[in-house]
C-alpha cells in the first residue's frame, strides 16, 4: 500500500517531466552562426509550424528550437514573418476542408455554422430573441392597421353584439 501524506503526491513517486533539449535563441548564440545556418533553423521551425498547423509550442518541442527564437524572427525577419503569416491560410484551408465534409456527413451544427458566416446575404443571420419580439409586436401593428374593411372579401357587414 502506498502511503500518502497529507499533501502533493505519493510517497515514493518522482515528479517526471519530459523536457526537450531546444537551442537557445540568444543574441550570441545568432551571432556565432552563420547566414546559411540561421536560414537552415529558420526552414526547420516553419516546417515544424506547417506540419503543426502553427502551434507554437508544438513547432518548438518538434524543431528543438526554442519559441523565443520564433518570436523573435518575427519581430526582425520580414520574411520569415511573411512565410509563417502564409501558414494562416494552409490552416484555414484545413479547417474549411474538415468543415466542409462535417456538413457532408449532415452535421447540423457544421451546416448551421457555414450558414451563419457564408450565408448572410440569402439572410442566414444570428437575430436577438428581443429583436424578434419587437419584430412580432411590430408586425402584429402592422396587421391591425391593415385589417381590410369589414364587407371586403365575404365578411358580414352586420354587427354582433361583440362588434362595436
Amino acid at each position: 500500500m502506498i502511503e500518502k501524506p497529507k499533501r502533493g503526491r505519493p510517497v515514493g513517486s518522482k515528479n517526471k517531466i519530459k523536457r526537450t533539449i531546444k537551442k537557445p535563441c540568444k543574441r550570441s548564440n545568432l551571432n556565432e552562426l552563420s547566414e546559411s545556418q540561421l536560414s537552415t533553423r529558420k526552414k526547420a521551425f516553419i516546417s515544424a509550424l506547417k506540419s503543426t498547423l502553427g502551434i507554437v509550442t508544438r513547432a518548438a518541442e518538434k524543431s528543438g528550437i526554442d519559441r523565443d527564437c520564433h518570436y523573435k524572427w518575427m519581430r526582425e525577419d520580414a520574411k520569415y514573418k511573411e512565410a509563417v503569416a502564409d501558414l494562416d491560410n494552409l490552416v484555414i484551408d484545413f479547417a474549411e476542408t474538415s468543415l466542409m465534409n462535417q456538413i457532408k456527413e449532415g452535421n447540423t451544427a457544421a451546416t448551421i455554422f457555414i450558414l451563419k458566416c457564408r450565408g448572410k446575404k440569402r439572410g442566414y443571420v444570428e437575430r436577438d430573441p428581443g429583436a424578434m419580439e419587437e419584430d412580432r409586436s411590430n408586425l402584429a401593428s402592422f396587421l391591425a392597421v391593415m385589417r381590410p374593411p369589414k364587407g371586403m372579401f365575404g365578411q358580414s357587414t352586420t354587427t354582433s353584439e361583440g362588434d362595436v
